[in-house]
């Protein structure tokens, strides 16, 4: 397919200011026109494709590289070492080499959670969040084997590299855009990613479709599909899943799920693992508890919120959909109270249940997450749940119902508050708790049990005790018992390599509705108050009147919240804006709610 130069077109090349160090090994296609190379210098073995007057080589210094057809490299201080896809443009950069020595990031080790590796996860093109997770967790070795042979240095086809100070055994898949970055060094940047202006990184996996831009600096850090870093964002040994965005802030140590959010300079996630997350200005976190190092981690569970000027002290822990208020240094652990708002108050944490459930913003939260997925690829690596109530959530709802129950029947004392877990509950706020928590469940399993009847089930249902716990493997909601399943296979070297978990992980992905309709099942009697065994057609009738009566309870409220988002005080300067954005909301509350009724009828008929 290539051959050498010939003497005229040799002379061609000299005539137009090219020169080599031996013309011997520079190889050309047939077809080539050497009017598209002119004021170049070649080094060591490089082949060249066919260029036309769109596409070509011109002052630019070029070592041991393939160019492939349609390309432009212009104005490039030096390229070494890449084979560059068609249709690839470099265009005024200063180095952009590979040594042949680099795995371009892939076996990065990321000190996640903790800054002492005691969490570290071995990155790779392509990991998903759930694989992380396992080997953040603690299973097996981090997670990354090398090949025994260095890859060789890419530039994908139709790749854009535009004014970049300098790029170090960096590979860069089809179709991504490099524009204005300061340093690249030891990295990959995925299929149709992009990476601005001001941008450092080093030791990095940036994935498809993601943004990474305007100052940013990334030391050790993975960048998941569809997520965006800007505004000078800083973040070391960190993990980003998919579909986040940080801005101005940074992150140490931090793994971050999917959709986790933090705009504002003030804010520092440190040592921390969540998902979901909307981090308020002036977050702050530290993992120095004691003396002993920054060994301290914590735990913000999905949904999460952090008021402004918020301060956490890790360890700690806290259940999904929890809003942090104020300052907390007692390690506070509310990780069975879902919903929750988490208050300082007279330098104690408090906590008021189930709060959240009604509130119009967990409303919108369901809405928003799905809607905001930004993954392009055919098949993305992460597997989300982006549902607010899921099984994960239900079983602490649960065991919420019984805690807080068991406290009431035993809380004797004059006392108007009672202590679990390092913080404070007050006896009212106990009882309206489990009063939202109940609602919760009732619509939640009550709609497990309609889509499961609309799909086909058969009456009467044999249920039995499934004895399943869950987890939120950062986004994806699974039985416990998979994970650790997954782990102990892993630790014990009988599933090895990236690609044989994730295949573990798509077979448990595919079955994840099947158990949770069983799961869902299980649970009835101890919410509905059916009978243990079977439900019967009389079970399932009681079941769907109290889910669409309990939903429509649970509108009405987010509709009553939302009348206290947009009140007279806080639109005063923008009424008629306020007005048509609360019209907006309640349309879609509305239609929620005409949607329930409908399938109500419908179901109900059918039984």
């Amino acid at each position: 397919m290539y051959r050498n130069l010939t003497e005229q077109e040799i002379a061609a090349l000299v005539s137009n200011g090219c020169s080599s160090e031996d013309w011997n090994a520079i190889r050309v296609k047939d077809g080539f026109v050497t009017s598209t190379v002119a004021l170049s210098r070649f080094t060591g073995n490089v082949s060249l494709g066919i260029f036309d007057g769109e596409s070509g080589i011109r002052n630019s210094v070029i070592c041991d590289c393939s160019v492939s057809d349609g390309c432009t490299v212009r104005n490039v201080g030096y390229l070494s070492g890449y084979r560059i896809g068609q249709g690839a443009v470099i265009d005024g950069c200063g180095t952009v080499s590979s040594s042949g020595k680099s795995f371009f990031g892939n076996g990065t080790r990321v000190n996640v959670m903790s800054e002492t590796g005691e969490n570290a996860i071995t990155v790779r093109e392509g990991m998903s969040a759930q694989v992380a997770f396992i080997y953040a967790s603690g299973a097996g070795c981090s997670g990354y084997a090398c090949p025994e042979n260095f890859p060789e240095g890419e530039i994908g086809e139709g790749a854009v590299l535009r004014n970049v100070l300098k790029i170090s055994d960096v590979t860069v898949r089809k179709h991504a855009c490099l524009e204005g970055c300061l340093c690249l060094e030891d990295g990959t940047v995925g299929q149709g990613a992009h990476v601005g202006f001001g941008v450092i990184c080093r030791h990095f996996i940036i994935s498809p479709y993601s943004d990474v831009d305007e100052g940013a600096n990334l030391h050790r850090c993975y960048v998941g599909e569809g997520t965006v870093i800007t505004r000078a964002f800083s973040g070391s040994d960190s993990f980003f899943s998919s579909n986040c965005h940080f801005e101005n802030g940074e992150a140490v140590s931090l793994f971050a799920g999917p959709c986790t959010v933090s705009h504002h300079k003030s804010a520092l996630l440190i040592g921390l693992m969540c998902s979901f997350l909307n981090a308020g200005s002036g977050t702050n976190m530290s993992n120095h508890a004691y003396k002993l190092g920054p060994v301290h981690s914590g735990l913000l569970g999905r949904g999460c919120k952090t008021a402004s000027n918020s301060y956490i002290v890790h360890p700690v822990a806290c259940a999904p959909f929890t809003t942090v208020i104020g300052s907390h240094y007692g390690h506070p652990d509310t990780s069975l109270f879902p919903f929750s708002y988490l208050v300082e108050k007279d330098g104690h944490s408090w906590i008021v249940p189930g709060i959240s459930i009604t509130s119009c913003g967990t409303f919108r939260d369901g809405l928003k997450w799905p809607s905001r997925d930004r993954r392009k690829s055919e098949k993305p690596a992460d597997r989300i749940d982006f549902r607010v109530f899921n099984p994960y959530v239900a079983e602490k709802m649960l065991a919420a119902v019984d805690i807080l129950s068991s406290m009431l029947q035993e809380h004797t004392e004059p006392s108007e508050y009672m202590e679990y877990g390092r913080v404070r509950i007050g006896v009212q706020a106990a009882h309206r708790g489990i009063g939202l928590y109940r609602m919760a469940l009732k619509s939640y399993l009550g709609g497990v049990m309609a889509d499961w009847l609309e799909s086909g089930l058969e009456l009467p249902l044999a249920v039995r005790p499934s004895g399943i716990r869950w987890c939120d493997a950062a986004g994806m909601v699974m039985p416990l018992h998979e994970i650790e399943n997954i782990s102990g296979r892993i630790s014990a070297g009988t599933l090895c390599g990236n690609a044989g978990i994730e295949e573990a992980l798509d077979a448990v992905y595919a079955q994840l509705p099947d158990i949770e309709r069983q799961w869902a099942a299980s649970v009835l009697p101890s919410v509905f108050g059916t009978s243990d065994g079977q439900v019967t057609v009389k079970d399932m009738r009681h079941i769907i009147r109290t889910w669409a009566s309990e939903q429509e309870k649970l509108y009405e409220a987010i509709r009553k919240d939302a009348f206290k988002e947009f009140s007279p005080a806080m639109s005063m300067n923008k009424p008629e804006s306020t007005r048509l954005l609360l019209d907006d909301f309640r349309t879609i509350v509305d239609r929620s709610a005409n949607e329930l009724k409908i399938r109500e009828e419908r179901i109900a008929s059918a039984l």
